[in-house]
């Protein structure tokens, strides 16, 4: 990890933030991940293979939620404290939006925007894949596809930041949930 050190937590933030000390906090530019690896074939390479989610996200600049995500997630059971610790934010329509989306190992055709972009979490820390759910979803065999996984994506054990202290403890209740959504409202 050259140039990538630890940065300590703070209140808010992820544990196990890591930094890419060449480049600028929420700067875009010049980021090895949106310029995918070339297969030998000489094509690009598509998909989550050796996505860098954590860069990904570390890059962004701070995240703010759409009236109506806001809502959703509100009336889902899920407070806005446990929001931000998660990281939800809005994807709006744009070029760099489309651009995030595609480093982070999005098909063009699973790319609706808006949508809701959810981080999912290892039970280390780290950022491990992501989720998004557009607000105008895309049809496949007759029925919406509500949340998109990045293509040729792994499924991965989501555990919410503040529940990673906990995790290792045989004495904590342990709940296991089909969504990330519905993790986060208990």
């Amino acid at each position: 990890m050259r140039g990538k050190k630890r940065r300590p937590l703070a209140e808010g933030s992820a544990p196990n933030e890591l930094v890419n000390e060449n480049s600028t906090p929420g700067s875009l530019e010049n980021q090895d991940f949106l310029d995918p690896p070339v297969r030998p074939d000489g094509k690009r390479k598509e998909g989550a293979e050796g996505v860098d989610y954590e860069a990904i996200f570390r890059s962004l600049p701070p995240g703010d939620l759409s009236s109506p995500h806001r809502k959703m997630l509100k009336d889902s059971g899920i407070h806005d404290t446990v929001a931000r610790q998660r990281g939800y934010r809005t994807l709006f329509i744009s070029k760099g939006s489309r651009s995030v989306l595609k480093s982070l190992g999005f098909s063009s055709t699973q790319i609706r925007l808006p949508a809701l972009l959810i981080p999912i979490y290892s039970p280390t820390g780290f950022i491990t894949s992501c989720q998004i759910r557009p607000d105008d979803p895309r049809i496949r065999e007759g029925k919406p596809v509500k949340y998109e996984t990045p293509f040729n994506a792994q499924n991965v054990l989501d555990v919410h930041p503040a529940s990673q202290k906990k995790i290792a403890n045989p004495e904590e209740p342990l709940f296991i949930t089909e969504g990330i959504k519905k993790g986060d409202a208990l």
